[in-house]
């Protein structure tokens, strides 16, 4: 696999059980906010689909902090001119800057206020 294009993605699971260790009430896209939950993340090579990491954090986490744990350990895994793919519920100031500051370049739908909107003229020319 090349691995030039990850594509990378996450969601919670809840579970019909008591709330220890890892398992935490969350946010949930099931509307289940009284049920324990872990949020995992899913990269996966954009070529073949094929999965190349998991992650996996309690249920409190928000996409954007599961980011950076995801993303740091696909990152040794790509090539230089490599692009990461992800939805902008992930996305964060930091984020990009962690991006930008390892190389590969990202594609993602961004919430445009003021500083995103800074960010964007940066690198219009990347």
């Amino acid at each position: 696999m090349k691995m030039d294009m990850v594509f990378t993605d996450w969601t919670s699971l809840y579970f019909e059980a008591p709330q220890k260790d890892i398992f935490h009430v969350g946010y949930s896209r099931s509307h289940r906010l009284d049920r324990p939950r872990v949020t995992v993340g899913l990269s996966m090579d954009g070529e073949s689909g094929m999965p190349i990491r998991l992650t996996v954090n309690p249920g409190n986490i928000l996409d954007m902090t599961h980011f950076d744990d995801t993303v740091r350990q696909v990152l040794p895994l790509m090539p230089e001119d490599a692009m990461v793919v992800f939805d902008n519920g992930a996305y964060s100031t930091d984020n990009a800057k962690l991006l930008d500051s390892e190389g590969p370049v990202f594609v993602t739908r961004l919430r445009l206020n003021t500083t995103d909107d800074k960010f964007v003229r940066n690198h219009k020319d990347k």
